[in-house]
């Protein structure tokens, strides 16, 4: 496998061509967070392009980017690989930059922020973690459920 180099270019917003095949989606109000966060905080996370200039990551951020008051002619910094990716390195990057790699440490978030502020921010509500009195208490459990036992290596009840 040969190995990619990456390299920043200014690119204006209205050669970048958007991917056909894109599976990633964004919900309104997730894509008003984002929008927002380019107003407030500039543009900072480059999006990935291929040598053709067609968009591999940030797709949503193109489109916030005009929104957010930048013009077709404005030239943005982009990613792009040294050479044009054949299709399986296109696809397989399109996939693993929106993966979430690494999770938060609640501990320190909560220490730091309140959990209004960073939803606020757009932090995702399913992210945070459960609540203790979201927990169902061992009042809401039957009889059935208290008689389950769950495996320690599969997580298999039984």
């Amino acid at each position: 496998m040969m190995s990619i180099t990456w390299t920043e270019y200014e690119v204006p917003l209205k050669e970048l061509k958007d991917y056909d095949r894109n599976p990633r989606r964004i919900k309104k109000d997730q894509y008003a967070h984002l929008v927002r966060s380019l107003k407030e905080d500039g543009y900072h996370q480059r999006l990935i392009v291929n040598k053709d200039y067609t968009i591999i990551g940030g797709h949503q951020r193109k489109k916030a980017l005009k929104e957010a008051g930048f013009k077709p002619s404005d030239k943005i910094t982009v990613l792009m690989p040294d050479r044009l990716l054949e299709e399986e390195e296109f696809k397989r990057i399109n996939v693993r930059d929106n993966l979430p790699y690494g999770e938060f440490d609640f501990d320190m978030l909560s220490a730091d922020h309140e959990i209004e502020t960073l939803l606020d921010w757009g932090f995702p509500e399913d992210w945070l973690p459960e609540q203790e009195e979201d927990k169902p208490s061992l009042e809401d459990e039957t009889e059935e459920d208290a008689k389950k036992t769950t495996c320690p290596a599969c997580g298999h009840e039984f």
